[in-house]
């Protein structure tokens, strides 16, 4: 049975592992079904008690799960559909930002985080990931800030080579002229988002010189 903690990584759904190596300074990612939990507990009252810096932090990772889980080679009509939602109650994130005991806004950010861990689980993620596990084990940054980052360049960096970036526009009701608009029109949403949660929004800010 897993209760999660924060609503981030999914892990309380996922096959995914984590280890830091601290002599190296690298993150070392394995997986392994064998720590799938059969039960899941969503209670917003444990989110709830993070402080704002964490919310912002581990709610981001959510946000990037739901969009690169959602635009991988790898995705399909069934994790599609869990990226997508979850994609939709993320943004549910400011209110629960703002107000930490809102317990409906919590719980949609919650359910949002084991939705994006339920798609990625089954396609797999993209560059954004890569980069912040590299960056995070490298710097000490944590996960949440560094994947944060990358996702703003990620998306742009990845605009020309796939139409799916229209599907996220829309559903945030952003007006754009072509798929590499699209892009452009989500990362200024994202980019007004996390100066909204006061996060940084370059690798600067996190640190890397």
């Amino acid at each position: 049975m897993a209760i999660p903690t924060t609503s981030g990584t999914g892990s309380e759904v996922s096959f995914g592992i984590a280890l830091k190596d601290l002599k190296e300074k690298h993150k070392v990612i394995l997986g392994s079904h064998s720590i799938v939990p059969y039960i899941v507990i969503l209670d917003p009252f444990f989110p709830s008690k993070m402080p704002k810096k964490l919310t912002a932090a581990t709610d981001f990772d959510v946000l990037a799960h739901a969009v690169k889980s959602y635009v991988t080679p790898l995705a399909n009509e069934f994790t599609e559909a869990l990226s997508l939602k979850a994609f939709s109650l993320i943004f549910k994130l400011p209110v629960a930002y703002r107000e930490p005991d809102n317990m409906i806004a919590r719980l949609k950010v919650h359910v949002a985080a084991t939705l994006a861990g339920m798609a990625f689980s089954n396609s797999g993620l993209e560059v954004a990931h890569s980069i912040a596990h590299a960056i995070g084990g490298l710097f000490n940054i944590p996960h949440g800030v560094a994947v944060g980052v990358a996702l703003l360049y990620s998306v742009l960096f990845n605009a020309s080579h796939t139409e799916k970036y229209c599907d996220l526009a829309e559903a945030l009701k952003l007006k754009y002229s072509s798929p590499v608009d699209a892009a452009k029109e989500l990362v200024r949403k994202l980019f007004e988002l996390r100066r909204e949660l006061e996060s940084p929004l370059t690798p600067k800010e996190v640190g890397i010189p």
